[in-house]
This record gives structure tokens, sequence and C-alpha cells, in this order.
């Protein structure tokens, strides 16, 4: 869709002027905003859509349209409460293996990393759980029919 292409592109400008800009690793607080933001966004509107998909299969003659303002407010809100919440928290480093400035990592590789599992990694799973579950729906209501 156009909003998660716009996630997207906040995500690829965030890491062009990280790369580009030499001072950029003194400003990670401001990159992992970002790049939390973009990264949430992306995955909340993937939710979207299949939250969308599984209302017009449930009820086919509604207008999507309504729902819009609601879809802006969880596809660009929650992502924004969660980046808020990373930088916060102090919970920000560079990370040389990705080139940005994201999730600060564990220094134990057996240890879990809560800000990285509660701010990205869990709804994530959540949320791609969540469209997969609507997909299998879809392909079974798709297959006795929509209602009439």
């Amino acid at each position: 869709t156009l909003w998660r292409s716009l996630a997207d592109a906040i995500f690829a400008i965030n890491l062009i002027v990280l790369s580009l800009w030499s001072e950029g690793k003194n400003y990670c607080h401001f990159f992992s905003f970002f790049t939390q933001f973009s990264l949430l966004a992306a995955q909340m509107w993937y939710f979207i859509t299949g939250l969308n998909l599984l209302i017009g299969l449930t009820n086919p003659f509604s207008a999507s349209s309504k729902f819009l303002p609601v879809y802006h407010l969880l596809a660009w809100g929650i992502p924004l409460i969660s980046a808020i919440e990373l930088v916060s928290y102090d919970a920000t480093a560079y990370r040389e293996s990705m080139g940005t400035c994201w999730i600060k990592a564990t220094d134990n590789v057996a240890s879990i990393n809560v800000h990285a599992w509660t701010l990205f990694f869990g709804p994530t799973i959540l949320i791609l759980t969540f469209n997969i579950a609507v997909i299998i729906y879809a392909l079974f209501v798709l297959r006795r029919g929509l209602p009439e």
C-alpha cells in the first residue's frame, strides 16, 4: 500500500542519512527513533491490510473508507508510542552489524533483549500470526462463497 511504502521510505532515508553523515552515530537517539517508528509502522500497515481483508470478508458491503481514521491512528500512533518508549528507556545504540542505530543489543547472546522483544519482535510475530490466520480464513470463505 501507499502508506506502507511511506514507512519504508522513512526507513530508507534514515539509513542513507546515517551512512552518509559521519556525525550520525553521535545522534543515535534521533536515528533510533525513526528506525523504530518506520519499521513498526510498516508492520502496522501490514496488519491493517489483513484487518481490512477480514472486515471485507465478514461484511462485504461495508465501506472501508469509514475505518480510515482508525487505521491511521493505529498504524502511525502505535509506532510513535513505541519509538518514544525506546528513546526514553535509553535502549538505543549504533549496531555495526546493521549499520544503523536501533535497539541496543544485549552483551550476552543467551539473555533475552526485553526491549527488542516488547517493542518490535513481539508485535511483529503477533501481526504475522494474525495475517496468516486471516489468509487461511479468507481461503475458506472464498472456497465456500461470500454471503449474499
